[in-house]
């Protein structure tokens, strides 16, 4: 899937195809996978470029892929089915659940316990990485 950059470039693209042709036709050439077409429909919906129109594609794209779900969504959904069902994940959430159930007695109990977890006073001398993010 585009970025969020990218598809901001994509989108401006697309408004600036509209701004230079106003109320004329217009024919998009598409060289790219089903991805970056969608970004490329999905873009131009976004600055209004729906009208006037014609799409022509080279690439690989599933029959109707216009009316299927994104095949990275497809992908993750997948992955997310098989992990579910993993031990590892299991272990983790009931893990998890354990560590939230203990600090449902109080608030000063939860706020003692995690100081003791995460509190140092060596917090001056852990690592840090230089930059702006």
């Amino acid at each position: 899937p585009a970025s969020d950059k990218r598809f901001e470039d994509i989108q401006n693209l697309m408004k600036g195809i509209k701004e230079q042709s106003q109320g004329e036709q217009r024919v998009v050439l598409v060289v790219g996978d089903e991805t970056f077409f969608r970004s490329l429909i999905c873009a131009s919906i976004t600055a209004r470029l729906e009208k006037g129109v014609t799409w022509i594609s080279f690439g690989v794209q599933r029959a109707e892929w216009w009316k299927k779900s994104d095949l990275s969504t497809s992908a993750q959904r997948q992955w997310v089915a098989e992990t579910a069902g993993s031990f590892q994940l299991a272990k983790a959430f009931t893990e998890l659940k354990n560590g939230w159930d203990l600090f449902r007695q109080s608030t000063q109990a939860t706020r003692s316990v995690l100081t003791e977890l995460y509190v140092t006073e060596l917090k001056d001398a852990l690592i840090t990485v230089d930059g702006t993010e």
